[in-house]
């Protein structure tokens, strides 16, 4: 009896590794935060934590929000991948410019800004899709299969001919105007990569949407321009979505295709307050969701024990996909307080897998200091988003 049980022990291990070694998509979406050209381009400490933290994974893909598009060319994300690995640079890249930033004007020398330090920034910024210079915040994915066709990419639609109900002089842009009947839909891109794996094509659909949030102003469209984003991802993957949808040249995708939507998708599912999620909780009793739980991918800046933690980014896949292996990678903090005494700090000696950090501390006036393992604070470094994994088996 125990030789048979030790049989089966073997061969269900043997099948758990069979399986997740047979994964035909292996994917690593990460927000990587505001990724641009001068970091890429320098020896930059935020770029150099992200590098080493995705060189621990193995993938295929790679989705990565928030990468300023370099014009003409783009070759930022290429080059961003080059850093990780160097034979990544035969990858395939799909990666376009966002319409975040295209309206943004320039300052007086002729040129853009480029970081939110300038005074009156907000003056200069792109009323209708954010930014403060064209391409920021683009998405960009690389792959390591063939490309089966051109990619579909949509930045032009209309948000009135998606969703003419969606009652647009409720709103007001941030400097107060009306909002203009022929604002896009997407205040970034949505593009749907058509590969080849074996014999199949895929559609690796990316979107990263407009914030859920109204960052101060009390009439924005944030909320109802997420949702009905959201509700063209909806449609265009599985067909229909709670709105009718009639888009002169747009399909959606046929029945029984093969696709993946990967993104930063901006409103929290736990948060029914939001009408996004309101939409994401019906979408995905039609989809494959790579994670089960519910759990944080984006935390605030800063080592306050109380920041901000949001679950802001996702992987579905169509149902005829399944997920072999999926999470949201999480590093362990072991967060140790030492208390809001610089000199008792100083006696402490840091062991050598710690890192001390510090935040102020409103209710008692006062900067404190914690220590936290190495690995937190490298993620903590490289963006303010976890990354995501999934490893997905077509059937």
């Amino acid at each position: 009896m125990k030789t048979w049980s030790l049989i089966i022990i073997l061969l269900l291990a043997g099948c758990s590794h069979f399986s997740k070694n047979s994964a035909d998509l292996k994917i690593i979406h990460f927000n990587i935060k505001e990724l641009d050209t001068q970091k890429i381009n320098t020896h930059d400490n935020q770029v150099n934590e992200a590098v080493k933290l995705l060189q621990k994974y193995d993938f295929n893909i790679l989705s990565l929000n928030e990468v300023q598009y370099d014009y003409p060319n783009g070759k930022n994300a290429i080059n961003f991948l080059k850093k990780v690995n160097p034979e990544f640079y035969l990858w395939n890249t799909s990666f376009h410019p966002a319409n975040t930033g295209q309206r943004a004007l320039k300052l007086d020398n002729g040129k853009y800004p480029q970081n939110f330090s300038v005074p009156n920034i907000m003056k200069y910024a792109d009323q209708w899709n954010f930014g403060i210079f064209p391409g920021q915040y683009s998405t960009a994915l690389l792959y390591d299969f063939k490309e089966f066709k051109n990619p579909i990419v949509i930045n032009k639609l209309k948000w009135l001919d998606f969703n003419p109900n969606a009652k647009l002089n409720r709103f007001k842009q941030a400097n107060g105007l009306a909002i203009d009947k022929n604002i896009e839909l997407f205040d970034k891109n949505f593009v749907d990569t058509v590969i080849k794996v074996g014999d199949q094509v895929v559609h690796l659909i990316t979107l990263h949407t407009v914030p859920s949030y109204h960052f101060g102003n009390k009439k924005s469209p944030n909320y109802q321009r997420n949702a009905d984003q959201l509700r063209f991802l909806e449609w265009y993957t599985t067909g229909s979505t709670d709105i009718e949808v009639n888009i002169e040249g747009i399909e959606p995708l046929a029945p029984g295709s093969y696709w993946v939507a990967i993104g930063d998708w901006n409103t929290d599912i736990r948060n029914l307050k939001n009408p996004g999620s309101r939409v994401l909780k019906n979408y995905f009793k039609k989809v494959n969701r790579w994670v089960k739980e519910n759990a944080p991918t984006h935390e605030g800046d800063g080592y306050h024990p109380n920041r901000l933690k949001l679950m802001l980014d996702y992987i579905v896949t169509s149902k005829n996909i399944d997920i072999v292996k999926g999470e949201i990678i999480i590093p362990k903090e072991e967060r140790l307080f030492l208390g809001c005494d610089s000199s008792n700090v100083e006696k402490n000696k840091i062991p050598e897998d710690r890192v001390l950090s510090s935040y102020y501390d409103k209710s008692v006036g006062k900067k404190c200091y914690v220590t936290v393992s190495k690995e937190y604070h490298q993620f903590k470094e490289a963006s303010d988003h976890y990354p995501l994994q999934a490893w997905l088996k077509l059937l």
